[in-house]
């Protein structure tokens, strides 16, 4: 067995006072591919919290996992499977760690994997990324012609 780990967290406005309830549910369909298998579906994160009063929520994580024919050890038996999970509340916000068991498979390095909250922050991080790689490159484009001026000054 193989363990993928999945980190995710859950905004809910800064209003988690109290945790009731937290499920996490697997949804999955095996499909059978020329050269292995893949695992496509969800992981259903369902849970009941306390602001000023109760509140229900609802966040997917989709899943898409292919095991190799080197790496399968029975095909029949290949199927991924939620073994545990453990959250932290931070801010009144959620922080939950899934842990889902890839069975059928030969043992190997565990994966991690941090899921952001919103696209919409990782677009604008790329975003800034890119703005940050343009100036840089407009310094560096630019840096020769000043070093040339310091030597015609000396």
């Amino acid at each position: 067995m193989q363990k993928i780990f999945y980190e995710k967290e859950i905004d809910l406005l800064h209003q988690l006072k109290e945790l009731v309830s937290l499920t996490v549910d697997e949804s999955i369909d095996y499909k059978i591919e020329d050269h292995g298998v893949r695992a496509v579906g969800s992981l259903a994160i369902k849970g009941e919290y306390i602001s000023q009063e109760k509140r229900h929520f609802l966040e997917n994580v989709e899943l898409d996992v292919y095991a190799d024919d080197q790496k399968i050890i029975d095909r029949q038996d290949f199927h991924l499977k939620v073994e545990d999970f453990h959250y932290d509340i931070i801010d009144g916000n959620l922080k939950i760690k899934i842990e889902v068991g890839v069975y059928g498979v030969e043992e190997g390095e565990n994966r991690y994997i941090q899921l952001d909250e919103d696209p919409i922050d990782e677009i604008e991080k790329l975003s800034r990324d890119v703005e940050t790689q343009t100036i840089n490159e407009q310094v560096v484009a630019e840096a020769p012609e000043e070093i040339q001026d310091v030597e015609k000054l000396q």
